[in-house]
């Protein structure tokens, strides 16, 4: 059938422990799989973002995706790994599936897994019985993702509110719209309503008086005029009366009040805590100090779960939320702006000054950013002087985490350590690591006896798993070659809570750490 996509599964496996079914050439797999989680819990960084993963978690990831085994405990998946093809050469239509963890409702995915498993196993003998039981998964998933996200299941709608996203500071008639989805004015209408729950001209208004949120929390001095050009009203009056119908305040008294604040990364919420600010709702790691389990404040849970992506968004609705803080991959869920203005930070592209300067622009609190920044860079500034009267050289520096079956090393994109190492102590990247991508990716990954070939003056580790691999490579020649381990500048932290933040704080405790490597 041409132009038709066709999915069929190629491999099942059991995961378990941090063994990946792939290839460890590279982070991630190298064909489109769907992972379900039947028991235990882990910890992963997925497309640059941390996510855990527990029982009944289904993640879909592509081939391009970036996934990093973090963390485990009793962990154990199914994953199907599958191939998307057509008949006519054409690229394959995407199979819709979420890029991002998502619960399952019930143990019915699970069981689909274990049939599906099976089925694999016994194929010779009924060899159509895996691709009946894969297209059965595939299909309740995405029925299940329909259910959870925006309703949005048909393909031109999904293209009008992307449009209105992105170009929501332009005038957009009806009848434009629907020229540009191909399809009747009547229709649009129509549909958009019963998908969205709203018109067209009411998301239109939701998106710009989102975006006027954001302008009058950051206080770039804009005035209401100023501000309702910017995204799209003709004057501050038009502005406040779209802002007060929304809100039920008046963009003035908006601009005074408490902010209300939701953090959707461990590190954003530490730098909120550490400007003296608690987010409404959090994600809190697992070595935070601040983290209470089951803590509740007046309003509920403070601590956002991350096996259903974002948190409820019933417990959006309930909090009422003033804005978002978010990373790139997560600003996509477009429900997160039915419940308040959304702030994407690119966490591994911005560095970590930046990123806490624009969560403390947020909070109204920069200026006391900025004291904690000069504090930092006096602390930084006084290492540098006591590394100069020990005669420290400052050569080629690589951080690495090393696990059951994989190392990787990283950039400072990824914190750990490496913005301390490489901006503020003067170390340089190995030239193999630059050679290789590293400082546009920020994350690599080898084969564990490979990390031998990155030769360098100081190595250190911030997470090492005792495993058989990771035995062996201190017992290997290759090894022992390592400049830094003929100098005896090889530095077995394996305190990946220390070295996993990015927020001043754990920066701080870092640089600390890292000194007691370098000096007597």
């Amino acid at each position: 059938m041409t132009g038709y996509t066709y999915y069929f599964p190629i491999a099942v496996h059991q995961l378990s422990s941090g063994q990946l079914p792939w290839s460890t050439a590279a982070v991630g797999p190298r064909e489109p799989v769907i992972i379900l989680v039947t028991d235990g819990w882990a910890r992963v960084i997925y497309n640059g973002v941390e996510r855990e993963l527990e029982r009944h978690t289904i993640l879909c990831c592509n081939a391009s995706s970036s996934l990093e085994w973090v963390a485990e405990k009793a962990f154990k998946a199914i994953v199907a790994e599958y191939r998307a093809l057509t008949l006519d050469g054409m690229p394959p239509a995407a199979s819709g599936l979420p890029e991002k963890p998502v619960k399952g409702s019930s143990d019915a995915f699970i069981q689909m897994g274990r049939q599906l498993e099976l089925a694999w196993a016994n194929r010779q003998e009924e060899p159509l019985e895996p691709q009946r039981i894969f297209l059965k998964l595939l299909t309740a998933l995405l029925e299940q993702y329909k259910q959870a996200g925006d309703g949005v299941d048909v393909p031109w709608l999904a293209n009008i509110i992307d449009l209105l996203h992105r170009r929501f500071r332009e005038e957009w008639s009806r009848d434009a719209l629907s020229a540009n989805a191909k399809v009747s004015a009547e229709h649009l209408s129509r549909v958009f309503r019963k998908k969205t729950g709203m018109t067209y001209t009411a998301y239109l208004n939701l998106m710009r008086v989102r975006e006027a949120q954001l302008l009058i929390l950051k206080g770039h001095g804009l005035n209401l005029n100023e501000i309702a050009r910017h995204v799209g009203y003709r004057d501050g009056y038009y502005l406040s009366k779209k802002f007060k119908a929304l809100l039920n305040l008046s963009p003035a008294n908006y601009r005074n009040k408490p902010r209300r604040i939701v953090a959707s990364t461990y590190n954003y919420t530490e730098m909120l805590i550490g400007l003296g600010i608690e987010p409404v709702l959090g994600a809190y790691s697992a070595w935070s100090s601040h983290r209470n389990p089951g803590h509740r404040s007046e309003e509920g849970m403070r601590e956002l779960c991350w096996s259903e992506g974002i948190g409820s968004y019933k417990t959006l609705e309930r909090l009422q939320p003033d804005i978002i803080l978010v990373t790139d991959d997560i600003k996509e869920d477009r429900q997160l702006y039915r419940y308040a203005a959304v702030e994407a930070i690119p966490m591994t592209k911005l560095p970590w000054r930046e990123q806490f300067r624009r969560v403390a622009e947020i909070a109204g609190k920069l200026e006391a950013a900025e004291k904690i920044i000069k504090g930092y860079d006096r602390m930084a500034a006084e290492s540098n002087a006591k590394l100069d009267t020990y005669h420290v050289v400052r050569g080629t520096a690589a951080v690495w985490e090393i696990y059951a079956d994989s190392a990787y090393v990283f950039h400072c994109g990824f914190g750990r350590g490496t913005p301390i190492l490489y901006d503020d102590l003067g170390f340089l990247v190995p030239q193999e690591l630059v050679d290789r991508g590293i400082t546009n990716k920020g994350c690599l990954s080898f084969p564990v006896m490979e990390v031998p070939d990155i030769d360098c003056d100081y190595l250190f580790i911030t997470m090492a798993h005792d495993s058989l691999s990771f035995r062996q490579l201190l017992q290997s020649k290759a090894w022992s070659r390592l400049t830094a381990v003929r100098r005896g500048n090889v530095h077995i932290l394996n305190d990946f809570g220390r070295f996993y933040g990015i927020d001043p704080k754990s920066i701080e405790r870092q640089l600390e750490s890292l000194m007691d490597c370098f000096l007597p």
